[in-house]
Order: C-alpha cells, then structure tokens, then sequence
C-alpha cells in the first residue's frame, strides 16, 4: 500500500518507516559503527549510507510485491551477492577476506 498510496496516505508511509525501515537501518549503522571502531571496516561513504546496506533487501520486497510470482526472482543469490559487493568495499584493505 505504501507503494501505490503512499502520496495519499503520508501517516500510513511515515508509521510503516518508523516501525520497519528506521529500526533496520539504525541497527545497520550500529554494526557498521562497530566495525569501523574496531578497525574491521574502512570508514568510508558505504559506512554512512545504511541504505545502500539494506538496498538489496528493500529491492527483494518491491519486487516480490510488483511481479509477485509472474516474474520470480532469487531474493537469496541478490542478497547474498549484494553482500559480496557491499563487504568488498566495507572490508579493510590487508589482503584478506572477510
């Protein structure tokens, strides 16, 4: 509902963010924080952006609500490589990986 009447019902979007969206992405930003300060992350732009984090989860959900089960897609291998890619850029650069 958000989705489609979002603009007509700004109480419904706003009461949906404070309740789902604001918690995950401040509990992202907390772990991110957390592995900055003990030197597992780079501070970086990917550091301050927990929506970026959160991005591939988000993309998931809207597509499962727009295609529904028309065009399947594989929530599992997006996530997972999205956080391949987000790790990449998150990881301190020592030759390792995460």
């Amino acid at each position: 509902m958000s989705l489609a009447e979002g603009t007509r019902f700004p109480e419904a979007v706003d009461f949906y963010h404070g309740k789902f969206i604001a918690p995950t992405l401040a509990a992202l930003t907390a772990l991110v924080e957390q592995g900055v300060k003990s030197g597992e992350f780079r501070q970086d732009a990917a550091a301050h952006a927990p929506d970026v984090l959160a991005s591939s989860i988000f993309h998931v959900a809207v597509w499962r609500l727009m295609f529904a089960g028309r065009k399947p897609i594989d929530g599992k291998a997006i996530v997972e490589a999205h956080i391949d890619l987000v790790m990449s850029g998150l990881v301190q650069r020592s030759g390792r990986r995460y």
